[in-house]
């Protein structure tokens, strides 16, 4: 018989982050949601889903065409247009590369309208360079970042107000003055979420959190950081890392395994994804994927795994459970990856 934990763990699937609300709770947590939910719309989002879009969708066509065929006459290749969206704003992207050193987004957000009808627009760009130390430098022209957020040294912003797209690539160019140091950009997109996501995960560390840029930008909101909100803080960043890294990867698996979309469609049910990032309780849902049907003892293990808030190291312990329970019948590994983290994934058989 499936177990209760079986049954929650594919409701916390459907439902998204609802999982770590409930830990927070079983855990005896006090912290305030609202005190939670204030922080998460300080910091930048852990997850980002990128859709693809057509530029009729854009307000600002002609500047949008202008900038367009300014990029076309240097050279740069263009590499899809993307929207993203949430209760408050519309952002939509367009992607270019400048001879596979330099990313170039091209954005207009769009606030919804307010309840007296008022809506913001706003256009510009960011320009980016990846390096090989796994560093980056991204130039933008606007910054909707909360102020007084702490720096990263290994991926920097910098704002330069300009409404000249070329004025701001020859910036970038000046710079990284020895592009040796740059790692190749083969997709615009692909980078551009790496970099986002890589400086969010390092803003949403604990050492981020209790730093005293932070406990000031918290105290303008009025806010404490105790133990209790630290921590609730904390299950929510683990479980957000964890799923954008899934989100990424099966994102970019298909294109990376020259799969058509019919053969993708055939396969994605039996895709299990797993990683480097994982909380105990993703890797025992992994777990029974790929197993299906379970022992008593089999579901006992799995509710131990599932206790442990963090796990040293999740694909040993998945390889563990794969060995002992000769999983290799059920699924086997087609891919692996180190980007964003260290990644394996299984085809179920």
């Amino acid at each position: 018989m499936v177990s209760f934990f079986v049954f929650f763990v594919i409701l916390c699937a459907i439902l998204g982050g609802g999982y770590w609300f409930w830990k927070r709770k079983e855990a005896g947590k006090s912290a305030s949601e609202s005190q939670i939910d204030a922080i998460i719309k300080l910091l930048p989002p852990l997850t980002t889903e990128l859709f693809q879009a057509r530029p009729d969708s854009w307000k600002s066509k002609d500047k949008l065409h202008e900038d367009e065929a300014k990029l076309n006459k240097i050279g740069a290749k263009h590499q899809g247009y993307y929207f993203t969206t949430d209760s408050s704003e519309t952002t939509q992207f367009s992607f270019w590369n400048f001879k596979d050193l330099i990313g170039i987004v091209v954005k207009e957000e769009t606030t919804i309208a307010n309840e007296l009808g008022v809506a913001k627009l706003n256009y510009g760009y960011e320009v980016f360079v990846k390096l090989k130390s796994g560093a980056s430098f991204t130039l933008v022209t606007s910054d909707s970042a909360t102020p007084g957020l702490p720096k990263s040294k290994s991926h920097q912003f910098a704002l330069l107000r300009t409404n000249d797209i070329i004025a701001l690539i020859k910036k970038a160019k000046a710079q990284i003055k020895d592009f040796s140091v740059a790692e190749k950009i083969v997709n615009a997109k692909a980078a551009y979420s790496d970099i986002r996501f890589a400086h969010s995960s390092w803003l949403w560390q604990e050492q981020q959190l209790l730093s005293n840029e932070m406990q000031v930008v918290l105290a303008t909101s009025h806010i404490t950081l105790d133990d209790d909100l630290l921590q609730s803080l904390l299950y929510y960043a683990r479980f957000s890392l964890a799923e954008s890294i899934e989100a990424q990867v099966l994102e970019r698996f298909p294109k990376q395994a020259k799969l058509d979309e019919a053969k993708w469609a055939q396969m994605q049910d039996k895709v299990v994804v797993v990683h480097e990032k994982m909380p105990g309780v993703l890797v025992a849902s992994a777990l029974y994927q790929v197993m299906g049907n379970l022992t008593e003892s089999q579901e006992g293990m799995l509710n131990k795994l599932e206790e442990q808030e963090m796990v040293e190291n999740p694909l040993a312990t998945f390889h563990e459970f794969y060995e002992k329970w000769n999983i290799k019948y059920k699924a086997k590994c087609i891919a692996k990856s180190k980007s964003p983290v260290q990644t394996e994934i299984y085809l179920k058989q």
